[in-house]
């Protein structure tokens, strides 16, 4: 049975963070579909994200127990 689970991610330096918060190249856009799949496995599959200015941000998972 799946579950539902809310994760919260901390950023491991201020490089990472300002990495991750960089939009990627236009050629490299996703769209909704695209993102879904990336992010679908096998025991889990990401349904969200929330992303501020803090150093953390989450995640909204659908995974096996």
């Amino acid at each position: 049975m799946r579950k539902q689970f809310l994760a919260i991610h901390t950023y491991l330096s201020d490089e990472v963070k300002k990495q991750f918060l960089m939009p990627p190249p236009r050629e490299d856009w996703q769209t909704d579909h695209e993102w879904a799949q990336d992010w679908t496995f096998e025991q889990a599959k990401c349904l969200g994200y929330w992303v501020g200015n803090d150093d953390f941000f989450f995640c909204h998972w659908e995974a096996e127990d």
